[in-house]
């Protein structure tokens, strides 16, 4: 697999020395130091591939410039050292988020929204909410993994619920 966005190369470990603004299409996976889509008219459309971030995940615009179509799209946390995430100046709603951090957590500057078919996932690192929540839209039970000692939610977590009796993982 090329490791190429744009025709400008990405490191192939992640890195968080150089912000990078990606434009992805064709292939299934894209690393990236940073994510940032810096104004109303960059527009990252990940066709609903994998995307892992090990530096900070700032969006200009919400669903308006970060596009994460389909169901399977997944963006990674993966550092190694603290990062951030912004959804930008409207709501941006995720498909699959996965928490595979192994620094202080990533902290979010805004609200965190997995959608109706989406699933958070806490493998390792802590999501820290501060006055802002990770809201998971998805009313299916295990739509929130159980995450463990070192991941979790620390902070607001918002589950939308079905309305048939089950058990709601709030980790």
């Amino acid at each position: 697999m090329s490791n190429r966005t744009s025709g400008m190369p990405l490191p192939t470990t992640p890195t968080t020395a150089t912000p990078y603004t990606l434009s992805r299409s064709n292939h299934t996976t894209a690393r990236a130091a940073q994510a940032t889509t810096s104004n109303g008219t960059s527009v990252f459309n990940t066709n609903g591939n994998y995307i892992r971030v090990a530096g900070n995940f700032t969006n200009n615009n919400g669903s308006t410039t970060f596009a994460n179509v389909g169901t399977t799209g997944t963006l990674e946390f993966n550092g190694t050292a603290a990062q951030t995430y912004s959804q930008g100046a409207s709501v941006l709603t995720l498909n699959n988020v996965l928490m595979n951090h192994t620094g202080t957590g990533v902290t979010l500057l805004t609200n965190m929204v997995s959608g109706t078919s989406g699933v958070v996932t806490l493998t390792n690192g802590r999501i820290i909410t501060a006055a802002n929540e990770v809201h998971v839209t998805n009313t299916a039970t295990g739509a929130c993994t159980n995450g463990n000692t070192n991941s979790f939610v620390a902070g607001n977590l918002r589950r939308s619920l079905s309305g048939a009796a089950a058990a709601y993982n709030f980790p």
